[in-house]
């Protein structure tokens, strides 16, 4: 596996367990904001593992996850469809309708959270199995 994209999974590694940190933490926008960036960072792991690509610049989960992963399970693709409106909305107030520390609430977070480790379990052994 290329050099950058092992680091990009280590990073993903660890922007999950920050979740997992802002979860406990009580900032529940960014908890949600983390698990969605560690699907995200494995998402496009998929272009140089897989594809032999460089990976693009969007944010959308839901079309990496088609191009990379056509095997996905549906399951594995509803949790990914789950974090998708999550980029801006976590970190912007015009985006999130408010401060967006104010608009997301632990349910919120525990949800985000449990969606991408699922995502993350699935995509980490689909990656390591193809390394």
């Amino acid at each position: 596996m290329r050099q950058q994209a092992a680091d990009t999974i280590e990073d993903a590694e660890h922007d999950l367990a920050a979740a997992r940190d802002m979860l406990a933490a009580g900032r529940w926008n960014w908890a949600v904001f983390c698990a969605r960036q560690a699907v995200e960072k494995l998402l496009k792991c998929g272009y140089p593992v897989l594809r032999h690509e460089r990976w693009p610049g969007t944010h959308n989960l839901v079309a990496m996850a088609h191009q990379c992963f056509p095997d996905m399970p549906d399951d594995v693709l509803d949790a990914i469809q789950k974090l998708m409106p999550f980029y801006a909305s976590t970190r912007y107030a015009d985006a999130a309708g408010g401060p967006p520390f104010k608009m997301f609430g632990r349910t919120n977070a525990e949800e985000a959270v449990a969606w991408a480790t699922q995502a993350a379990e699935w995509l980490g052994r689909r990656l390591h199995s193809t390394s």
